[in-house]
């Protein structure tokens, strides 16, 4: 879906979508609650290997230009209810998002990255 995304623009927030439904997907024998959204059930190294491939690729749509769309995506998933964000996760996402970026930075991606990376374990606002 990336690669469509790279040439026709307008499918970005197609492919962030898809993207962030595969970063969802829940592993065997999670609990869940039946809020009418059902999500896949996945054996567990499957599904930590899709969750990091579609992290992959949201950091390829923030590299397009998405950025902005990408880090809220990001950010709700993390902090989703019941989503169990895996921290490990996290950490993968930041780091590689910030890989990705280069300056000048806007303020908003720095606050975001921080924010990030400090709950991921990667930094503290303290620093």
């Amino acid at each position: 879906c990336v690669a469509a995304a790279t040439r026709h623009p307008l499918l970005r927030a197609a492919a962030l979508r898809a993207v962030m439904t595969a970063v969802r997907l829940r592993r065997e024998g999670d609990g869940g609650d039946d809020d009418g959204e059902s999500e896949r059930v996945v054996d567990i190294e499957v599904a930590l290997r899709s969750k990091t491939q579609a992290l992959d690729a949201a950091v390829e749509l923030a590299a397009l230009g998405h950025a902005g769309a990408v880090m809220r995506a990001v950010k709700e998933w993390a902090h989703r209810p019941g989503e169990g964000a895996d921290p490990s996760l996290q950490r993968h996402f930041a780091s590689r998002m910030l890989a990705a970026a280069a300056p000048p930075y806007a303020a908003a991606f720095v606050r975001a990255t921080l924010s990030l990376a400090a709950e991921a374990g990667l930094a503290s606002h303290a620093a």
